[in-house]
């Protein structure tokens, strides 16, 4: 995104562009018609039932309002762990790509004293330094961080002072701060309030200030609406830089969100619990978009999966039509940590069970890193770990990331997992504190991609585990006669090493746009052929 001046009296333009056909009398027949369906069994593998959400979401458009000197550049050195002041540090989110590790967190010295602090590390999570903290007005909490390409990341946070603002934050060069930036849509014009839970996912197939999507739950009084804790969507406008929209279905009852973006189908995926007065119980909903034309008709579709005990605390992941949501859930009168998976882009799903002991299990978290999901949950006061080879059908037996007995902080968002590990709130010395151990996964990354005679690029993996027979594959998508897609495998690509691969020799004319993959990491470039040459990347 470029972040040109723009005049600070908040011009914002009003498009109203979709309305939903149905009504409140429509919803209440929808959620009454699933009370009456097949309520899950405990079998583990089942095949789930699931009631679509008829008609198209809501969306109105806004322009963003820059912020200026926005960050205070810091300069205090920090090891393991990321945060370990006298004061409490809350609500850690952690986003890995091109090699650094970016942490936002929550410095609480009092609960009106709260703002986002950020660190990085550059050696694959052995280390961390502050690099920033918002040098701005309010009360900040719950960041949110996603590595969008390259050295470029994204992110958000709740604002507990202005509770109808939804701020971005682009981080263009990780390495630069001056290259940082800070914009804002003020939806309480339009009589939004309460704006939270926001989590971002990001994906850079689209234009450049594309940024991907942030789930979110709001409540609105906007037009002949009157929604509580509904569930919400941001986006970027395809068409103008500056210009974002806010997309909402007439449902009430939220308390958390989730967001993943699927990279391979250009697909916008969120998730919802969200409560049902007919059954008196929380429900998962889920709603997906296309990334690529998201006003389209037909760009949306949404559905509920609903159980006769709650579904709560829901967390997705997402790739090439596959679809994971991790939620606990009250089957047996204590809370276990559930898998409802989807192998068609959510045409249908089954549960399988991640973990289910005596003790509750909390606050899932799910990534996917890269042929495999990772995930992590609570479980008194520790946080464990589980991954799953087949996307959710089976699970590992859950390991102890903590080595302090007792000490993890569980409370919503204080911990998250991420491709390369998990962070989490810490209260070992006395307050929270900041806490990361790297998963024992393999972490691929797919970096610089090059032209000259063909298509080139270098897979390494950053991770702590060699990778194994690593699929990868070039696309070239434009007038390409000769190796437009080349795949091929990687046999062993051992913790620390990488790899090059390349299409070859290659024959097209004109513009091309590029996208590699390798084990489930994934990049994109454009540029210029001619003839064997390519040229501009």
């Amino acid at each position: 995104m470029h972040l040109e001046a723009i005049t600070m009296k908040k011009a914002i333009a009003l498009l109203v562009l979709l309305l939903l056909t149905a009504g409140a009398a429509s919803t209440a027949q929808i959620l009454d018609a699933k009370t009456s369906g097949a309520h899950l069994s405990p079998e583990a593998g089942r095949e789930v039932t699931v009631v679509p959400v008829e008609g198209q979401p809501h969306t109105l458009s806004a322009h963003s309002v820059p912020v200026e000197g926005a960050f205070r550049p810091l300069a205090r050195p920090l090891n393991i762990p990321v945060a370990d002041t006298d004061v409490d540090e809350y609500h850690p989110t952690l986003a890995a790509g091109g090699g650094r590790y970016l942490v936002a967190y929550t410095h609480a010295p009092s609960m009106m004293e709260r703002n986002i602090m950020f660190a990085m590390s550059t050696d694959g999570g052995s280390s961390f330094a502050d690099v920033a903290s918002f040098d701005i007005e309010g009360v900040q909490d719950h960041p949110t961080l996603s590595h969008w390409g390259g050295s470029t990341f994204y992110g958000s946070f709740e604002t507990l002072t202005e509770q109808g603002i939804q701020y971005l934050l682009e981080v263009a060069d990780v390495d630069d701060i001056s290259t940082w930036g800070l914009v804002y849509w003020d939806w309480s014009s339009y009589e939004w309030t309460d704006i939270h839970d926001l989590h971002m996912a990001c994906h850079n197939s689209q234009e450049s200030w594309e940024y991907g999507v942030i789930s979110a739950i709001a409540s609105t009084t906007y037009g002949d609406y009157d929604i509580t804790n509904g569930p919400h969507m941001f986006f970027a406008s395809p068409e103008t830089d500056g210009s974002g929209y806010i997309s909402w279905h007439d449902y009430s009852g939220c308390i958390h969100s989730t967001a993943a973006m699927d990279k391979p189908r250009d697909r916008m995926w969120t998730a919802y619990d969200i409560y049902n007065d007919t059954m008196g119980s929380y429900d998962l909903f889920y709603w997906s978009r296309d990334f690529t034309d998201p006003l389209a008709e037909g760009a949306s579709s949404a559905a509920f999966i609903r159980e006769n005990y709650n579904l709560l605390n829901p967390s997705i992941a997402a790739h090439n039509d596959r679809v994971a949501i991790l939620c606990q859930t009250e089957m047996v009168g204590n809370q276990d940590i559930s898998c409802y998976y989807s192998p068609d882009g959510g045409e249908s799903w089954e549960v399988s069970t991640v973990a289910a002991s005596g003790e509750d299990e909390l606050h899932p978290a799910v990534a996917l890193s890269g042929e495999k999901l990772v995930c992590t949950f609570i479980r008194g006061g520790n946080l464990y770990y589980a991954e799953s080879d087949d996307w959710g059908a089976t699970w590992s037996e859950p390991e102890q990331l903590n080595d302090e007995e007792g000490t993890v902080l569980s409370e919503d968002r204080s911990a998250a997992a991420t491709p390369v590990g998990a962070i989490w709130s810490d209260t070992r010395d006395g307050n929270s504190d900041v806490y990361y151990r790297a998963f024992p996964v393999a972490v691929l990354n797919v970096e610089a991609i090059s032209g000259g005679f063909g298509v080139k690029a270098t897979v390494s993996n950053t991770g702590t585990a060699p990778a194994e027979d690593v699929p990868w594959s070039i696309t070239l998508e434009g007038t390409v006669f000769l190796n437009s897609q080349v795949s091929g495998t990687i046999s062993s690509l051992p913790a620390g090493a990488s790899a090059d691969i390349g299409t070859g020799l290659i024959l097209g004319i004109g513009r091309v746009d590029i996208t590699v993959e390798a084990g489930g990491a994934f990049e994109t470039a454009s540029g210029l052929v001619l003839g064997p040459l390519v040229l501009g990347l």
